[in-house]
């Protein structure tokens, strides 16, 4: 069998290091995979599942896969994003697993079994969120639940939840404990979860404080049922925060709705005093709403925060795809193209290019995503979706982004 070499453009370390965990229970090979068939759906009380997800028959089959050289196609978002020119979970994977990725495919049988276990778990817990953003729905976010009633849009009866209970959780994840090298958290709001809660307690319990911690998180707070986080994690190897922030002030407030912008600015402060043990990186989703005000966002945190240009992963936003940027009408999307290009040369003369070069990259990654295909004819329906929600939230797009006024179609002219 031909065994693919590290630096191949179609291996991916997650099907020999990583389980993904969606707030349903659905189990993927990643959280990028998951417009695809899931390996599995947890059931709290099934003995031995771990392992039939791990080494079920389509896990091998996706391992054997890249092993032969071909793409699996619950693997086509990654590619597509580096097609683009942009960042992919794949290449993240693959920089923390490079050393002991050969080994493992050379330990995979025949049949694409492994024995090793996983290493690395995308946990999302729950869908509870107390923020309703727009580019978001109610199956992972609890605070859409309202709204999507009001828009008669169906949800979830009640909160999504993978365990019944902590010791289905602690039972389930037993057999990880000594396998463990890095834990990933999402959500919903993973801060809320009484699951995550309970996890890094666990974690402490079983002595692997040698775990590195990543999140993804609104940082509307830093406490935890009752506990400081920053005491929870202290001990702890290393703690990453990707900080979900699309935008600044207002624009943020509309956009990821719920948010207090004073709070968030207070409790950057807060990571700031921390910096020598808790690692953030701002991760916007970049989409019609944000995408002609990306440089105010990114001086906003060089010159408050002395962020670093490398702190950021610019994320083209593909779903809900009416509100992607490949749906601006052309007249639109130049105008974006020229601001994007600006971007480009400020943030080359204010940094070296070994500082700013991979997100000047990531900015290109954008240009041609959204001119790769021409999507207008969703435009309308983007401009509809924007005043149902504005209607009920008793928000004005326009007023908080005016640069759309001329290319707004109002719904009584559609």
């Amino acid at each position: 069998m031909l065994v693919m070499t590290t630096d191949s453009k179609i291996l991916c370390a997650a099907p020999w290091t990583h389980l993904s965990v969606e707030p349903n229970g659905a189990v993927f090979t990643c959280c990028m995979a998951t417009s695809s068939k899931a390996l599995g759906l947890i059931k709290s009380n099934k003995e031995g599942q771990l392992q039939e997800l791990w080494n079920g028959e389509l896990m091998k089959s996706i391992r054997l896969e890249m092993m032969k050289g071909r793409a699996p196609h619950q693997c086509r978002p990654c590619y597509e994003l580096e097609e683009d020119g942009s960042f992919s979970q794949r290449v993240f994977i693959n920089e923390r697993f490079k050393r002991v990725l050969p080994q493992l495919i050379e330990e995979t049988h025949q049949d694409g079994k492994l024995n090793a276990q996983p290493q690395y778990l995308g946990l999302r817990f729950s869908n509870i969120c107390n923020f309703a953003c727009r580019i978001c729905d109610g199956q992972l976010s609890t605070g859409w639940y309202k709204d999507e009633e009001r828009l008669g849009r169906e949800h979830p009866d009640g909160p999504l939840k993978v365990f019944e209970n902590i010791e289905t959780l602690e039972n389930f994840f037993a057999p990880l404990w000594p396998h463990l090298s890095w834990v990933y958290f999402a959500g919903g709001e993973p801060f809320l979860s009484v699951e995550h809660h309970s996890f890094l307690h666990l974690l402490r319990r079983n002595q692997r404080l040698d775990v590195d911690l990543l999140y993804n998180t609104n940082l509307s707070t830093l406490k935890s049922f009752g506990e400081d986080l920053l005491e929870l994690w202290d001990g702890f190897h290393s703690v990453t925060l990707n900080v979900s922030l699309d935008a600044i002030y207002a624009r943020a407030e509309y956009l990821r709705y719920g948010q207090n912008w004073q709070e968030t600015e207070d409790l950057l402060k807060l990571l700031r005093n921390h910096q020598d043990r808790i690692n953030v990186t701002f991760t916007p989703v970049i989409s019609i709403h944000n995408i002609f005000h990306l440089k105010d966002y990114l001086f906003y945190f060089f010159d408050n925060f002395s962020v670093r240009p490398d702190q950021f992963v610019l994320d083209p936003l593909k779903s809900p795809s009416h509100s992607s940027i490949n749906v601006l009408p052309q007249g639109a999307k130049e105008k974006a193209k020229s601001v994007l290009k600006l971007l480009q040369k400020e943030l080359l003369s204010h940094f070296d290019l070994n500082d700013c070069g991979i997100l000047v990259k990531q900015i290109a990654g954008l240009m041609t995503f959204m001119e790769a295909e021409d999507c207008s004819s969703l435009w309308p329906n983007f401009c509809d979706d924007i005043q149902k929600v504005d209607e009920i939230r008793e928000q004005d797009f326009l007023d908080v982004f005016p640069e759309f006024k001329e290319y707004f179609i109002e719904r009584d002219q559609a």
